[in-house]
């Protein structure tokens, strides 16, 4: 099976870091990161700096997202469907 990795788009990776270096967010969830993208805008993300832990999640985590983004030691990966309320509430932190 051919599997598309689209290159990400300038206009939201400008949005994605504005909204990094803009707040100063040490942190930062990705739902849905790995269609036609596969992790791209994640990678993106961390390349920027200063991310402290980031989390995928996607409902099929592609092996080329695992490959794009083995190297990012802060960043858990999580192989669920987008539409689980308690898949998603397993990521917030203990209150």
């Amino acid at each position: 099976m051919t599997v598309a990795d689209i290159p990400i788009v300038a206009d939201k990776a400008a949005l994605v870091e504005f909204g990094i270096r803009g707040s100063g967010a040490r942190s930062f969830v990705d739902l849905g990161a790995c269609w036609g993208v596969h992790g791209g805008y994640t990678s993106f993300a961390l390349e920027l700096g200063g991310i402290e832990r980031a989390v995928l999640v996607d409902g099929r985590v592609t092996d080329h997202t695992r490959e794009r983004t083995a190297d990012w030691d802060q960043l858990e990966i999580y192989e669920a469907a987008l539409g689980e309320l308690q898949e998603a509430q397993s990521l917030l932190p203990a209150s």
